[in-house]
């Protein structure tokens, strides 16, 4: 008896047995007498199973492209000193000028606008400024980095506030300077501890290495 024809000219195909109905033994051999590879005849069928890592090996790929990012900006070209400032709006002349003021002079202040009608002057600090919150860091010991970082900001501020709100500041001894700040609302705190953190990043690198070859 002859194969029927479906639509078209595709003719039915005999349908191939179904494997999973033989044992593992029989699919190596049929697999072998077929020229397959013997171990991956004898293996079980997985394709219905999703797959699942090696153990270790998404450990070892978190590692991998760890040391890839690493490796990609140990490979990065080092920014140029005018480039660097410029991260802070200033040109070479503009940084070559804070040097120059602060070598000439013992140091730089800078007016920040705060709101359209305040604003506030920072000024680089002395010496004199961090032994004095060292010894207060190393008498109070204070255990919580938090602790530390809240004196550091109203010791530093205290030191750095030139003029605020119509006050000028040199005028008053550094201790009133001090209660001054510690009687600040504690956002406007937060806001004046942010700006001499970005004051303190731009001298640190108008003054990095690169600064002197500019003079």
């Amino acid at each position: 008896m002859t194969d029927r024809t479906d639509i078209g000219s595709f003719k039915r195909t005999p349908t191939a047995p179904d494997k999973q109905t033989l044992s593992l033994g029989e699919q190596a051999i049929k697999g072998f007498m077929g020229g397959a590879d013997p171990e991956a005849a004898a293996a079980p069928a997985t394709s219905a199973l999703p797959a699942t890592p090696a153990p270790g090996k998404t450990l070892e790929a978190r590692e991998s492209n760890l040391e890839q990012a690493v490796s990609s900006v140990e490979d990065a070209p080092e920014l140029t000193y005018a480039e660097r400032v410029k991260k802070y709006g200033l040109s070479v002349e503009e940084a070559v000028g804070i040097v120059s003021a602060i070598f000439d002079n013992g140091w730089y202040e800078h007016k920040y606008q705060l709101t359209p009608k305040h604003s506030v002057v920072l000024r680089t600090r002395t010496t004199e400024d961090q032994d004095r919150v060292l010894r207060r860091i190393e008498g109070d010991n204070p255990q919580f980095p938090a602790t530390i970082s809240h004196i550091l900001g109203k010791y530093n501020l205290a030191s750095s506030m030139i003029q605020f709100k119509g006050i000028d500041m040199e005028k008053l001894e550094w201790k009133e300077k001090y209660d001054f700040v510690c009687k600040l609302p504690e956002v406007l705190l937060h806001l004046l501890t942010n700006k001499l953190f970005k004051f303190d990043q731009m001298i640190q690198e108008v003054v990095s290495e690169g600064a002197v070859q500019n003079f």
